[in-house]
């Protein structure tokens, strides 16, 4: 979970893909990514496009995990709900809560389905969204 929320602060979105299974699912309220070079591709489009719309730009993203609750559902399935908020240039900028479905593979878990719930987003936010999901 930490592995994600840094690399996709950073914009290294292949190591924030590689935390998914090949054929796993990232739900945004764009719709589903399925498979990491969706995930990639569809991350690094939004970055450009963001950083062709005039006004403010994000300089500095951060987000920060809360309450987490991950089950065990068996040996090679697990859910966990995870609180997030996000932090930017201009302040506290979204809120939300991460639904996961994870998976072992080889040594590590990874994401088979992640869902972004955005809870809130502050109005100045440049990320801010016109309706809620």
């Amino acid at each position: 979970m930490a592995i994600y929320s840094m690399n996709g602060d950073r914009g290294r979105f292949e190591d924030m893909a590689a935390t998914f299974a090949q054929d796993g699912v990232l739900e945004t309220t764009s719709g589903p990514l399925v498979g990491r070079d969706a995930i990639v591709e569809s991350l690094t489009a939004a970055r450009r496009a963001r950083g062709d719309r005039p006004g403010p730009r994000v300089s500095f993203t951060q987000h920060n995990l809360t309450t987490c609750h991950i089950e065990f559902d068996s040996p090679t399935a697990a859910g966990a709900w995870t609180y997030f908020f996000v932090v930017t240039d201009f302040g506290f900028d979204h809120a939300g809560v991460y639904i996961d479905r994870l998976a072992p593979v080889g040594e590590r878990w990874l994401f088979v389905n992640r869902r972004v719930k955005i809870r809130w987003d502050s109005p100045i936010s440049p990320y801010h969204r016109a309706a809620p999901s």
